[in-house]
């Protein structure tokens, strides 16, 4: 019966340590610094215009906040085209000036890999996005070759 106590007591002990190891991993899964941003900007945005409704983009900002704790880039990804996408639709009635504002911010502080193919010809322009892809494509060739 001691005997079952101590292996009780020592299997607490190492999930307890396990806990206080890991608990800064799952504290820091959070790596959006980006996300912080765009939030604040739209909250700015909401701030100063009084026309029309933010809660569809603030709704989308809360699921990538989900998504990004987790790790799920593909989840990120969809949320976020999702939201450019609303932007360009101007969804809940703000204006086109506030949406433009918020979708060229959006997209400088935004990693390029959440970006779909459409955002980056809308800024680049077409020729200049199939040349910046192929310097891409070829830089992560050679990365993958290196060795």
């Amino acid at each position: 019966m001691r005997q079952a106590l101590q292996h009780k007591l020592l299997m607490a002990a190492i999930l307890g340590g396990l806990a206080f190891v890991l608990a800064p991993l799952t504290a820091e899964a959070y790596q959006a610094p980006w996300l912080d941003q765009v939030t604040e900007y739209v909250l700015m945005q909401k701030a100063i215009t009084p026309e029309g409704t933010f809660q569809p983009y603030l709704d989308l900002l809360k699921v990538m906040r989900t998504t990004t704790s987790k790790g799920d880039w593909v989840g990120t990804y969809k949320a976020m085209n999702n939201f450019m996408g609303q932007l360009e639709a101007q969804a809940g009635g703000i204006p086109k000036e506030t949406a433009d504002a918020i979708w060229t911010f959006c997209y400088k502080a935004i990693p390029d890999g959440l970006h779909t193919e459409h955002e980056h010809i809308k800024v680049m322009g077409k020729d200049a996005y199939l040349a910046w892809r192929d310097r891409q494509e070829l830089a992560e060739w050679h990365a993958r070759h290196s060795f």
